[in-house]
């Protein structure tokens, strides 16, 4: 089962390092769009209702915008388009309308070379890199001149599979909503929970409130898993926590503050198959916020 509110290649924007002990299974790209919660678009950014695709720069007095994504992989490309970004400096001298920065990398130089951003690598390409090795990083665009779009963010996992596309791999799709209209009992949940009826295109969801938590054993053999929920103004922050059999926890934040309610993609990660992992979600909530989950599907390795 597919969402229709994310997109997935089966070509890579980077090599596979399949030789690295730590990388998955899975082989794909993975297109995040900018209503999702891990590409995060700083103020001067907006994404309308009626275009989810696209987040347009709204701020054209050369403050910087920034977009940005945490990911785990081996490459990144920032999808969308730019016009009129043509500048010059006090000197008289072509000025970068961007800058592009990398953490993590330890290849990736700070230089004026590195950095600057002239203009979109392509028609649909706003800027793009391949990494050394697969593992952790932060990429951010920060822009300061001319009309830019941006599509998404595209996200080589570095991971490798015999299957001819992500169509073929083996998934599960576990809906926080059973069919019964209950919270699912493959969710271990405590606190606070309700269950909020489909409206429009938003689907039938869980709603939790001050620090509620689901834990759940990610099934053996997932290779990677997408969290998938609601977005909101009465949204707040989420901790994502995997720990493994030795009890250590690995912690990360979703903020899924949004403009307007959408679904939307909150979570996605790359999982070792070679280790058994226990998923918590724990909503950190402020006065009478709220965050909505539907579903999270495990995408099985080999």
């Amino acid at each position: 089962m597919i969402s229709s509110l994310f997109l997935v290649a089966a070509s890579l924007v980077a090599p596979t390092l399949a030789q690295d002990p730590n990388a998955p299974s899975l082989s794909f790209n993975w297109t995040l769009r900018p209503i999702d919660a891990p590409l995060d678009l700083t103020t001067g950014w907006v994404v309308d209702a009626s275009d989810p695709t696209t987040a347009k720069r709204t701020d054209l007095n050369g403050n910087g915008n920034v977009f940005e994504v945490d990911f785990i992989g081996s490459g990144i490309t920032f999808l969308g388009s730019a016009s009129n970004y043509n500048a010059t400096d006090s000197n008289g001298l072509a000025a970068p309308p961007a800058i592009a920065n990398i953490q993590g990398d330890p290849t990736w130089s700070d230089s004026d070379a590195e950095r600057n951003v002239m203009g979109p690598a392509s028609d649909t390409v706003l800027w793009q890199r391949s990494m050394p090795r697969f593992q952790e990083y932060t990429a951010h665009l920060q822009v300061f001149n001319g009309n830019w779009t941006l599509k998404g963010a595209e996200i080589a996992t570095g991971m490798n599979s015999s299957a001819t596309d992500l169509y073929n791999v083996t998934t599960r799709v576990e809906k926080f909503i059973g069919d019964d209209g209950k919270i699912n009992p493959f969710y271990n949940t405590t606190g606070r929970w309700e269950v909020t009826p489909a409206n429009g295109d938003i689907p039938t969801f869980a709603k939790c409130y001050d620090d509620a938590i689901t834990r759940v054993d990610v099934p053996a053999g997932t290779a990677f898993l997408v969290i998938n929920g609601t977005r909101s103004l009465n949204s707040r922050i989420m901790y994502v926590k995997f720990q493994d059999e030795a009890g250590d926890e690995e912690t990360s934040t979703v903020n899924a503050v949004f403009s307007y309610i959408t679904e939307a993609v909150l979570y996605i990660r790359p999982i070792r198959t070679d280790k058994k992992y226990t998923l918590i979600l724990q909503c950190v909530l402020q006065g009478q916020g709220e965050q909505g989950l539907t579903s999270i599907t495990f995408y099985e390795g080999e």
